[in-house]
């Protein structure tokens, strides 16, 4: 099975959805002037960088958590705090999120 090839192109952001439109009507799709791009070895094609991320010593590492000898800046980690009840404790209105809570006390001492 062989590789898709990738041809790209883009317009440029300052453009308004207006001018790109009229761009798209007048051009022909055989004159748009594509580039033949390959993705990196994460698969990232738009928007490459050149950094060395890759490098640094990771803030957290599976491995590490199970005690493999490898490097990270945190041995240990979890997933937080977690009420599995998201729908209880968390509201955008302050007053609501209030009343719920006094609701939901009540109930747990009743039992």
């Amino acid at each position: 099975m062989s590789k898709a090839k990738i041809f790209y192109f883009t317009l440029q952001d300052e453009q308004t959805k207006e001018e790109k439109l009229d761009w798209f009507e007048r051009m022909q799709f055989e004159k748009i002037p594509f580039d033949h791009i390959s993705p990196d070895q994460k698969a990232n094609w738009i928007n490459l960088t050149d950094n060395d991320f890759d490098s640094f010593l990771p803030l957290i590492d599976k491995q590490v958590k199970a005690g493999k000898p490898q490097e990270a800046v945190f041995r240990l980690f979890s997933a937080g705090v977690k009420t599995q009840r998201d729908e209880w404790v968390y509201d955008f209105s302050k007053e609501a999120l209030i009343e719920r809570m006094k609701y939901f006390v009540e109930v747990y001492r009743d039992r």
